[in-house]
């Protein structure tokens, strides 16, 4: 009954959401159009091939000699997926004759032309209005977005027999599954052994075929390609891992250009990038054509963790001296030496009681114990890095030896790949990555409060004591159970024990919103002050699309003050690689605007959908990449939908529901309303409320909080105030302040 139940739903939403011949044209039938050929007519023999093991290699490829099929084989690399070009205009021109027909680098005319999506656009139409292939057709498209197993969907089969007689099913399950002809195309590369594991490369072009309409709102006909790596395991049980390479143009979602599988990660990371690299320069050279009109293309960014970054970059890792991408900063150790002979408490008589010595080894001679602090990072204005470091490579590189510090720079290991993409600046466009940097230097600062922080072996004493870390846990929980928390964000937020398993956007939610309220009352003014700076730091960050000289001075001042004050509080070694390279995020925001844009939110969600792709250990990277392109072919790019009820209204991409607390805040010109009612009259909306009649700072030092919309509000009015939607200027996360229900933090809301 599960399964029909999701299958009525979807069928419904379907029927009643289904697009345009041009929109479908647009965005999933845009390739090619002439490979294999797998027509089905529902028997069971001949449609009874399992998708899921599909070999990529494999199909009809037939030819009849006709001039759309030459027989020439000396320009056509059967088993290609690697995408390789030497720049020459000749190499990477729209002339089809010279194009692998199975690589990722696909000719203008194979990119998408109306004329020869037209066959396949009608095909899928006529699948639609046939009344008995209709339901066949959204059985499919519903099994790609809510995979069925294939015991379950031989019974819904049989079930479906029965009520539709005069539609001719099959008995198999995976029947349904067979992919159309133009999805068999697009998988038709060759996967194979590469860097110690299993690779499969997609390519970039025949990704952005399937993005027409958001391609074609592109700045000055140029496409921006930001890329991004990183490492996901598989299981717990295991250290098997997938490490994709995404592309991200604009707004849209992440794709996916290579996948790789195997044991750890890639033994060689410029082999790993390869295929990448060489069709990356291919298209930087000659642009792209896409459905008969050209875009130049450009590397807009690339963005990782700082341990993806250094493998893929060929740099130290974050726990070296020299580990900084951005500048010449050295990092230092404290060593502190404790001789053993001297450690213990001493008797009546003088003499030592060395509680340190073991049995047996009181004849021995004692050693004395070395304590190492680790590298952390107390300069911040230091001379930058330059792109030309990564092409005299060969003259800088050293051995891999931490212990020997008095060396100018040792910072490569070696050459890397990705110096040969020529719009792509090593040091300027290798952004810092704002949802590791932030986030973790935030999950070291709550540690340092409720743990007490260890420095060479002694721990200075926990800030806020086990009772109030309960209390602050129970009003966490409060705001959760209230539903103050608003429906943009995806989840609750929890006590404080569950600190070490906070998710990203757990930690984002205390950083930016809850945390600067709830932790005023339960610690020091010195340590207060020391997380504001923090907090509205990025929230500044996070606020404009542009970002002029002096908002980057500004934004730089108030990181410089914030680590300068940790280490006040929590000494030197509190500043490590990740909370170092916070103060290298404005100019990267000055240079791609509010750090939301370039964060690994996106990315980090794409590794895990990947994931949920892979149903059993038997060849899961061809699982993931199969399933991935099940999805993306047939159910498009959707963006998730709300339930929301008739109460509730959506403006500027905010929701605001009268009867649930945490959507009921807004600003109307300067006033602050909670909403008590939504009402409509024809085809007018009116919003009542109550207005707050006392408005000030929640925080005055070091900064006013008002600057950075946080605002201490309180004493609603009796009577009631009516607007409409379009007077809202702003939604704010609200949190209760004391006892009293008209009292409350409100913290403007940056993210949707």
């Amino acid at each position: 009954m599960k399964w029909m139940k999701l299958l009525l739903v979807s069928m419904k939403n379907n029927c009643h959401e289904m697009r345009s011949d041009e929109e479908r044209s647009s965005d999933t039938d845009n390739i090619d159009s002439y490979s294999e050929n797998n027509s089905c007519d529902g028997n069971d023999e001949e449609c009874s091939s399992d998708p899921d093991n599909i070999d990529s290699n494999s199909g009809n490829n037939s030819c009849d000699g006709s001039e759309g099929c030459s027989s020439d084989t000396d320009n056509i690399d059967s088993n290609s997926g690697n995408n390789s070009c030497d720049g020459n205009d000749e190499g990477c021109s729209s002339d089809t004759d010279n194009i692998d027909s199975n690589s990722g680098n696909n000719s203008c005319e194979e990119m998408g032309s109306p004329e020869e999506c037209s066959s396949d656009d009608n095909t899928e139409m006529d699948n639609m209005n046939d009344p008995k292939k209709r339901l066949r057709y959204l059985l499919r498209n519903w099994d790609a977005e809510n995979p069925c197993p294939r015991k379950a969907g031989n019974d819904l089969l049989k079930i479906l027999q029965d009520y539709k007689k005069d539609e001719k099913l099959p008995k198999d399950w995976q029947t349904i599954k067979v992919l159309p002809k133009k999805l068999k195309n697009f998988l038709n590369h060759e996967s194979k052994e590469k860097c110690g594991g299993w690779y499969q490369y997609l390519g970039i072009k025949k990704n952005l075929s399937l993005m027409h309409e958001l391609i074609s709102s592109c700045i000055e006909n140029t496409i921006l390609l930001a890329f991004n790596t990183d490492g996901v395991q598989l299981t717990e049980s295991s250290t098997n891992e997938f490490w994709p390479i995404y592309g991200k143009i604009q707004s849209g979602k992440p794709f996916l250009i290579a996948l790789w599988y195997g044991h750890s990660k890639p033994n060689d990371f410029n082999e790993f990038f390869q295929d990448f690299v060489e069709e990356a320069i291919c298209l930087e050279d000659n642009g792209i054509c896409i459905r008969k009109k050209q875009y130049k293309f450009e590397i807009h960014f690339f963005s990782a963790d700082t341990p993806a970054k250094a493998y893929s970059l060929m740099v130290k890792a974050p726990a070296g001296y020299w580990s900084c991408t951005k500048c010449r900063v050295k990092g230092q150790r404290i060593i502190r030496i404790i001789k053993k002979a001297k450690v213990g408490n001493r008797n009546k008589k003088g003499k030592l009681k060395n509680k340190l010595i073991k049995k047996g080894q009181k004849n021995k001679k004692l050693k004395d114990k070395v304590i190492r602090s680790n590298i952390h990072f107390i300069s911040l204005n230091e001379e930058s890095r330059s792109t030309s470091d990564y092409y005299n490579v060969a003259n800088d590189c050293h051995d891999d030896d931490d212990d020997d510090d008095d060396r100018s720079d040792d910072f490569h290991k070696q050459f890397t790949i990705l110096s040969n993409l020529r719009t792509l600046d090593l040091v300027k466009d290798v952004v810092v990555d704002e949802m590791h940097a932030s986030n973790g230097t935030l999950k070291r600062f709550l540690n340092a409060l409720l743990d007490g922080f260890v420095v060479l072996n002694k721990r200075i004493r926990k800030v806020i004591n086990p009772k109030n870390k309960n209390s602050l846990s129970s009003l966490l929980v409060n705001l959760a159970f209230e539903n103050y928390y608003p429906m943009e964000f995806a989840r609750k937020p929890r006590s404080l024990k569950y600190l070490p398993f906070w998710k990203a956007t757990e930690q984002r939610q205390f950083l930016l919103y809850t945390g600067v309220v709830l932790l005023k009352p339960y610690i020091p003014a010195m340590h207060y002050e020391c997380f504001v700076m923090l907090c509205v730091s990025m929230r500044f960050l996070n606020s404009y699309d542009k970002y002029s000289d002096e908002m980057v001075t500004y934004a730089e001042a108030l990181i410089e003050q914030f680590i300068q004050r940790a280490i006040e509080l929590y000494g030197p070694t509190f500043v490590t690689h990740i909370v170092h390279i916070l103060y290298h995020l404005p100019k990267d925001a000055a240079r791609f605007g509010r750090i939301q844009k370039f964060s690994c939110y996106d990315f980090e969600d794409a590794n895990f959908q990947l994931i949920r792709n892979v149903k059993s250990g038997n060849l899961p990277g061809k699982q993931a990449v199969e399933r991935y392109l099940r999805k993306r072919f047939l159910c498009g790019v959707r963006q998730s939908k709300k339930i929301i009820s008739k109460k509730t209204i959506c403006v500027r991409d905010f929701y605001f529901q009268a009867g649930r607390p945490g959507d009921q805040f807004c600003a109307v010109s300067n006033n602050f309303i909670k909403i008590e009612s939504i009402k409509k009259y024809g085809d007018e909306i009116k919003i009542f409320g109550r207005k707050f009649q006392q408005i000030s700072p929640l925080f005055e030092t070091p900064c006013n909080s008002k600057d950075f919309g946080i605002y201490k509000v309180e004493k609603l009015s009796s009577s009631l105030v009516s607007f409409s939607p379009e007077d809202i200027t702003g939604k704010f996360y609200p949190i209760p302040i004391g006892e009293k229900t008209d009292k409350y933090g409100l913290i403007k809301q940056l993210h949707h």
